[in-house]
C-alpha cells in the first residue's frame, strides 16, 4: 500500500497543529510526515492491515492525540510501531 495516506495524514496533523498555535507539536508531526518513506514496507503493511473498523480508526485518533503531549515518535516507524503494539495487545 502506498506511504501517500500516512504521509498525508501527517501533513494535515502538522497545519492543524500549527494552526492552532501550536509549532512543537507541528514540527513533530512533519518530521513523522518526512520519515514515512523510511518505514518498512512489511511494517507498514501490518499498520494498513490493522484498520478492519471504526475501532482501529479510534485507536489511530487516541495515539495521534497523544503525540507531543504523551509521547514523543522520533520517526513514523515509531508511530506505526507504537499503533501495531496497542491494536495487538503488545507492550
Amino acid at each position: 500500500m502506498s506511504n501517500d495516506l500516512l504521509k498525508l495524514q501527517f501533513q494535515g496533523a502538522s497545519e492543524f497543529a500549527q494552526s492552532k498555535g501550536d509549532q512543537p507539536r507541528a514540527e513533530i508531526f512533519t518530521r513523522l510526515a518526512e520519515t514515512v518513506d523510511s518505514i518498512e514496507p512489511s511494517v507498514l503493511d501490518a499498520y494498513y492491515d490493522l484498520f478492519a473498523d471504526l475501532q482501529d480508526q479510534e485507536a489511530d485518533n487516541d495515539i495521534m492525540a497523544g503525540v507531543g503531549r504523551s509521547w514523543l515518535p522520533e520517526s513514523a516507524t515509531d508511530y506505526v510501531k507504537e499503533f501495531i503494539s496497542r491494536r495487538t495487545g503488545g507492550a
